[in-house]
């Protein structure tokens, strides 16, 4: 599943430092699903809450303050962050609810994944007023659209909008619970 807060929906940030980094808490949670190259440079960077214990009073990064940790970032090789969700997708035999996660466009190269097919989302979708843009999942393009190759530049409908399907997943979650199918633009 993605990092966020189940309360709130806030979305977490994710770090690489060029050094070790705190990699436990992230383990079970993000980085057994994905195949993420050296996960032990992966950390999760949060708030905390003025006045709360050690622990306690941990709140994920809002997305405006993603952007600016983004753009002022000084200490980490690059940052990215992620959201759980589920969406609505209109396929052939009607809608159908799909577990989701809402990236940033920077999600696959800090975790230096690379699409099996096209490109990863454009810096532009991080913001309002882009195109919507979706990766599809290797499952997700062979079930509902058949595997067909010329899948990249066609339109999908989730949540009742319009999203260009730009690029297929080269990886897989290793666990059931943790499966995702489309990954689309976290936006502002």
């Amino acid at each position: 599943m993605g990092l966020c807060d189940p309360a709130t929906g806030r979305p977490a940030s994710l770090g690489v430092g060029g050094s070790s980094a705190i990699f436990s808490v992230l383990e079970g949670v993000v980085l057994r699903p994905l195949p993420a190259p050296q996960p032990e440079q992966l950390v999760r960077l949060y708030e905390t809450v003025p006045g709360e214990s050690p622990g306690h009073g941990r709140e994920p990064y809002s997305t405006l303050d993603y952007l600016d940790l983004a753009k002022e970032n000084g200490a980490f090789e690059s940052v990215a962050a992620v959201q759980s969700s589920r969406l609505s997708m209109t396929v052939a035999s009607g809608p159908e609810q799909l577990p989701a996660a809402k990236v940033t466009a920077s999600f696959f190269a800090t975790l230096n994944m690379h699409p099996a097919l096209g490109r990863g989302l454009s810096s532009k979708t991080d913001y309002q007023g882009a195109a919507h843009e979706v990766v599809l999942t290797f499952q997700l393009w062979k079930r509902e659209f058949s595997g067909d190759p010329r899948i990249l530049g066609q339109t999908t409908t989730l949540n009742g909008r319009t999203y260009t399907i730009v690029a297929l997943a080269s990886w897989a979650p290793a666990r059931r619970a943790a499966r995702v199918d489309p990954m689309l633009s976290l936006r502002r």
